[in-house]
């Protein structure tokens, strides 16, 4: 089983297994909504639906269970394994 999480709160990488996210700029998301909501409630209008992307990131953990492979037998290395940026 895959669980991954969206927020990236502090406790996702204490967790066992830590948990894979999704990294996001909460301050930026922040201003942003209220950039969009006094920008309405200055024109007299009601807030119109819009979409809007963000920057995020994918931050990789153990929760996944993927194991990402660094170097196998064929590119010369000992074909070890990175679990949530630590090398096995």
């Amino acid at each position: 089983m895959a669980v991954a999480g969206f927020d990236d709160i502090a406790i996702a990488r204490y967790l066992t297994p830590p948990l894979t996210t999704v990294s996001v700029d909460m301050s930026a998301l922040g201003r942003r909504a209220v950039q969009l909501l006094l920008e309405a409630l200055g024109a007299g209008e009601s807030p119109s639906v819009r979409r809007e992307l963000l920057p995020a990131r994918l931050v990789v953990r153990e929760s996944c269970g993927c194991m990402l492979k660094l170097a196998g037998p064929r590119a010369g290395g000992a074909g070890r394994t990175r679990r949530a940026g630590v090398l096995d």
